[in-house]
């Protein structure tokens, strides 16, 4: 992977375990590439988004509209009638994020000999941190409310659910130009605050899909999701929305294609064609949690992460392009040697951001239960 043979690519078991430090290194730019490639290649869900390389700390997404009219018949007198073009700037801005991991000599044993030992080492550094960024782009939450810790990775930034959570109108991640996220309540439980009543969002409530006991019909959620669409974002993506799901969830749905007992619920369970829902595809997202939660305090119609006593979990129907996550090329690392309790200690300086953007390109399906429980 590494270039930089003299210092990184050459070392071998023998030289790590010897190793009192090394210099702070920075990978150039094929260095960090082939690292940023491990890290995108192991994330489903960063293959269906707008994965940037940032060559800097800040990259400017930038929106543009026209609120209103402008064909008109006839003649316009001067000054008859104006009208401007609005904006709406998204910034990434990657935030510094360090990973150490400590590798004890008593486990070199299993490893590779020869120079390619510390490309192994890499590789692997770089599957666990695309592991935890998918955590961070899709549940970073810097408010007091989230339960993370200060130095918490996820602490760092605001991810896409917080952001699609808290964009309507008047609110922090509102777009001036395109407006709020279309949102979904599962459980038919959200009345208030500026969300408003979605009590009646859905005939049934809870699974992604659920068949009345009386009328013996199914409701799929998926369908009032790609309805909430606006037009002009079906027809400006078309083919390249895609509906995001937990695997738990997308098996919830696959259980429900089969209860229906027909062809299609039988190619799900074989898994013979990709999982659709019409002609949109769907994304199973091993990140998103089933552990969302209605805010401990405050405003109860949002929605956290709560490992402890969390039930819930949301769905999201966009396009890759609009879930932007920007990854600067800026990339160091560190070994550090403690002899005394015989370990090598490997540092690793990222920087990273996510960022919704456009938030009234998505609909947020929030509060889905997964249960497997169809009959109501």
């Amino acid at each position: 992977m590494l270039s930089n043979r003299n210092l990184l690519g050459g070392i071998t078991k023998d030289s790590f375990l010897k190793a009192v430090s090394l210099p702070n290194i920075a990978l150039e730019a094929e260095e960090a590439d082939a690292f940023i490639d491990v890290i995108y290649d192991e994330s489903v869900l960063f293959k269906n988004a707008n994965f940037i390389r940032m060559n800097k700390n800040e990259k400017n997404l930038r929106h543009l509209g026209i609120d209103d009219r402008i064909l008109y018949a006839g003649t316009l007198g001067p000054g008859e009638y104006l009208t401007e073009l609005t904006e709406n700037l998204i910034q990434l801005q990657a935030k510094e994020l360090v990973g150490v991991i400590a590798i004890r000599d008593v486990d070199l044993e299993d490893l590779p000999e020869g120079p390619g030992y510390f490309d192994h080492v890499m590789d692997m550094a770089a599957r666990k941190i695309s592991n935890e960024l998918e955590e961070v782009a899709l549940l970073g939450d810097t408010g007091t409310q989230s339960g993370f810790g200060a130095k918490d990775a996820r602490f760092q930034i605001d991810g896409w659910f917080k952001q699609l959570d808290n964009s309507q109108s008047g609110e922090t991640w509102e777009n001036d130009v395109t407006g709020s996220t279309v949102m979904l309540d599962a459980s038919n439980i959200i009345n208030g605050g500026n969300y408003g009543d979605h009590t009646g969002d859905f005939q049934l409530d809870g699974n992604i899909a659920e068949q009345d006991d009386t009328s013996a019909l199914w409701e799929f959620k998926l369908a009032k999701m790609l309805r909430g669409l606006p037009t002009k974002y079906l027809q400006k993506y078309g083919s390249d929305l895609r509906f995001y799901l937990a695997p738990t969830v997308e098996s919830v749905y696959i259980e429900a294609l089969a209860a229906r007992a027909t062809s299609l619920g039988d190619q799900a369970i074989l898994g013979n064609q990709p999982l659709v829902y019409g002609k949109t595809p769907i994304v199973s997202v091993p990140g998103i949690p089933l552990t969302m939660e209605a805010y401990q305090s405050g405003d109860t119609t949002k929605d956290n992460f709560d490992a402890t006593n969390g039930t819930y979990s949301f769905g999201l129907y966009t396009t890759p392009k609009n879930l932007a996550v920007g990854m600067q090329r800026d990339i160091r690392v560190e070994m550090q040697r403690d002899a005394i309790n015989r370990l090598t200690y490997v540092v690793y300086t990222i920087r990273f951001d996510a960022k919704v953007e456009d938030v009234a390109a998505v609909v947020l399906l929030k509060r889905l239960i997964y249960d497997g429980v169809f009959s109501e």
